[in-house]
């Protein structure tokens, strides 16, 4: 264990603990600390993890996922226009097509109604959860920040290192929205890439 979060984690799971970059539910290995500091804070709270949380306002989930929308369409365009791909010249090699992209989002934008539909659109857009959980959690909070959480341990070459290290700000963000009722499963975590 390298840190004091990481034993105080260790501390409150117990046996339920995972140590090291071990298959964990919610998928990818590399997703272990993250599970690990969501199990935590479920168990006892910050308190006991000297870890805090401020934000100047919870959204409704509908704002939630209204804003969500919104933000990826924008993207969705913003990019069309700065990004299309066409011939073998482009740096793509001419197999990228935004706008293919885009008639993707409006087929599922409609089906996107809650905040775990919003992590299921992101897991099937090849996203990570370290980036999907923290953009999520902000949409949910205003002015959202954690507080105390030091960098996760990590294993491997050294961009995974990098990445696991958001793993306790992950599992915290993943954890605020269980807590506030924006996940009522946290099957919504697992299967991300990595």
């Amino acid at each position: 264990m390298t840190n004091n979060l990481t034993t105080k984690i260790a501390n409150v799971l117990g046996d339920q603990y995972l140590d090291g970059i071990v298959l964990c539910d919610w998928g990818s290995c590399q997703y272990t600390g993250a599970w690990n500091m969501f199990k935590a804070l479920e168990k006892s709270g910050m308190t006991p993890l000297h870890v805090d949380v401020r934000y100047s306002n919870i959204n409704t989930k509908e704002y939630v996922v209204a804003d969500f929308k919104d933000c990826m369409e924008t993207d969705m365009l913003k990019n069309q226009e700065n990004f299309h791909c066409e011939g073998k010249d482009c740096d793509c090699g001419g197999d990228w097509d935004y706008r293919k992209d885009l008639e993707n989002w409006y087929a599922v934008k409609d089906s996107i109604k809650t905040v775990a539909d919003c992590f299921e659109y992101c897991k099937n857009q090849s996203w990570d959860l370290w980036s999907a959980a923290p953009w999520i959690a902000e949409i949910c909070f205003d002015n959202l920040e954690l507080l105390n959480v030091d960098q996760a341990p990590g294993a491997g070459p050294l961009l995974n290192v990098m990445v696991q290290g958001e793993n306790y700000q992950t599992g915290f963000y993943c954890w605020l929205m269980s807590k506030h009722g924006f996940i009522s499963d946290e099957a919504a975590f697992d299967g991300f890439d990595t």
